[in-house]
């Protein structure tokens, strides 16, 4: 199906180092090596705006990142794979959300994620997304964005839906166990 209008994606916007593989964690004050560590924009909202900008949809993200030199760098790469990066929220003073990611020898993968920065985006800015010329609305990391609350989400999924544009929504790991509050 080719889209009519734009796909507006709202989630977060996280920095991954990759690193590994590893066959076990350093010891506490010791330093080991890692063949591999690459840096690559990452979380939910991201993933899905590059994903999609790659496959030739149009598409804009709105997420919060930080005033420094990672969010620049984010905004660069989503840009450089033609994503509309417009609606991304700088915060002042915060820095961009890093996760490290470790993997194991044996293929599987360990999370260290800093930063919080996901709870700038809330309600208020949901309520300001224009719904004209959005054919479609992904909300990517639903519960990893603290700052909004369910019924922001669900108002803004409905409002989309009346405009006439199809909505979805990845709730992504909830890891402070809240799935049944939202």
């Amino acid at each position: 199906m080719e889209a009519r209008g734009r796909v507006l994606v709202v989630g977060n916007a996280v920095m991954d180092l990759v690193v590994g593989p590893l066959q076990e964690p350093p010891p506490q004050g010791r330093t080991i090596k890692a063949d591999l560590s690459k840096l690559f924009v990452g979380g939910c909202g991201v993933n899905t705006s590059l994903g999609l900008s790659r496959l030739g949809v149009e598409t804009s993200l709105v997420g919060p990142i930080g005033d420094d030199s990672l969010g620049g760098l984010m905004v660069s790469r989503l840009k450089e794979a033609g994503v509309d990066t417009e609606g991304m929220m700088v915060c002042d003073g915060v820095d961009t959300t890093v996760t490290v990611v470790l993997i194991w020898e044996e293929g599987e993968r360990s999370f260290l994620h800093s930063g919080n920065i996901s709870s700038k985006l809330s309600g208020g800015h949901l309520a300001g997304l224009d719904t004209v010329g959005v054919e479609y609305i992904h909300i990517g990391g639903a519960l990893l964005l603290t700052g909004v609350e369910a019924e922001d989400w669900a108002r803004t999924l409905k409002r989309f839906k009346e405009a006439g544009a199809t909505t979805s929504m990845d709730p992504a790991w909830d890891a402070e166990g809240r799935w049944l509050e939202k």
